[in-house]
């Protein structure tokens, strides 16, 4: 990236300590609720257990880098070139611990090195948005040497991918405000029609987390896009994926009047995006208690055509808010989605769940956070 210190010049890889997998812990059942254990017994026994996979599907991730330092999923073309999935690797490893963390530590500066360096030879690099945002947010948690270099480029980076009067945009185009899936700087008209609520939520997460307050542009004209998101009105609070007229917003189907409805994913993530751009509380509260009356392992609202494929995209985005999924308390639940070697792998294949990278790295930040 233009202006950007390579990391490669600026971090040094110190001592590398390997530490052996508990594989008794692993094995080991959590204890259900009841049997005669307290209530402390049973939350200190499934957070035991809990680390112990969160740390099983850490290696079974890590394994997965090739020698170039990225990590891909080859199961769909858009996520071969690498660098979304890495970007989102590390910030899903940024949310472990410490103890977490430090069996991996070459390969996490291997996989910043391959981001920013390659970034700096090709602009072009998969969903850019998405991609800038994860590595922005993760340079910040994981604070590498000489990290503050680093967050300021991919800042200035970010703040030109948004769809902003910087970008031609005007605050009365539903669009405004928002982040998309396009290649570049949004342009053009047919930018509007790549922007999402999940992506642009995932923009002001980075940018509050880099220090940005909420009073910044970006942040404003964000929240103008999440709230056009918001069916805000009594009976409902609930948040569709995008104000504009295309397939991304309307995962849950519109009502007879031909308004879009409510669903799960976008609304988790919506109460997400609210709280970051310090929205006002009637909304935040119209959202939690969407997701309050609506809480299941299902994606709620979600149409058929998208429904399991989202699942574990959802219970990791509850993660974020203040929403349990209580469903991750599930021994059975748990145990059907991660396979032996440590990956997880979803219900469906629509939106890229079955692949299990994508997967892995959704469950990891679900149990690192939750």
């Amino acid at each position: 990236m233009s202006g950007e210190v390579g990391l490669a010049r600026c971090v040094a890889v110190g001592l590398i300590i390997v530490v052996a997998v508990p594989f008794a812990l692993l094995l080991a059942s959590p204890p259900r609720i009841g049997g005669g254990l307290s209530t402390e017994q049973s939350a200190a026994g499934w957070k035991a257990w809990r680390e112990a996979k969160l740390e099983l599907a850490l290696f079974w991730l890590w394994r997965q880098q090739e020698a170039d330092g990225l990590l891909r999923a080859d199961s769909h073309a858009r996520l071969r070139r690498g660098e979304s999935v890495t970007a989102a690797a590390l910030l899903a490893t940024s949310f472990c611990g410490e103890e977490h963390q430090r069996p991996h530590r070459a390969k996490i500066v291997t996989a910043l090195n391959a981001l920013v360096n390659g970034s700096e030879r090709d602009a072009a690099v998969d969903y850019p948005s998405y991609t800038t945002a994860c590595l922005l947010e993760a340079v910040v948690r994981l604070r590498p040497a000489g990290w503050q270099a680093l967050a300021r480029g991919l800042l200035d980076r970010l703040r030109t991918l948004q769809l902003s009067p910087g970008n031609d945009w005007r605050p009365d185009q539903p669009a405004f405000g928002g982040f998309g899936l396009g290649d570049g700087p949004p342009r053009d008209p047919e930018a509007a029609s790549l922007v999402t609520l999940s992506t642009t939520v995932a923009a002001v997460a980075a940018a509050r987390a880099a220090g940005v307050p909420a009073a910044d542009p970006l942040v404003k004209h964000a929240l103008l896009f999440v709230e056009r998101c918001q069916n805000f009105g009594p009976g409902d609070g609930g948040f569709f994926g995008a104000p504009t007229d295309e397939w991304r917003g309307g995962k849950g189907g519109r009502d007879q009047a031909g308004r879009k409805r409510s669903y799960g994913t976008a609304t988790a993530d919506g109460l997400r995006g609210l709280l970051l751009c310090e929205a006002t509380k009637p909304r935040i509260d119209a959202a939690r208690r969407w997701l309050d009356e609506n809480l299941q392992p299902e994606v709620p609202g979600l149409l058929s055509d998208f429904e399991p494929s989202l699942r574990l995209y959802w219970t990791a985005a509850l993660a974020t808010t203040e929403v349990r999924a209580r469903w991750l308390e599930d021994q059975a639940w748990l145990e059907a989605r991660q396979r032996e070697d440590g990956a997880f792998v979803g219900f469906a294949g629509a939106m890229k769940e079955d692949e299990p990278v994508v997967a892995t790295i959704l469950m990891i930040r679900a149990l690192a956070t939750h």
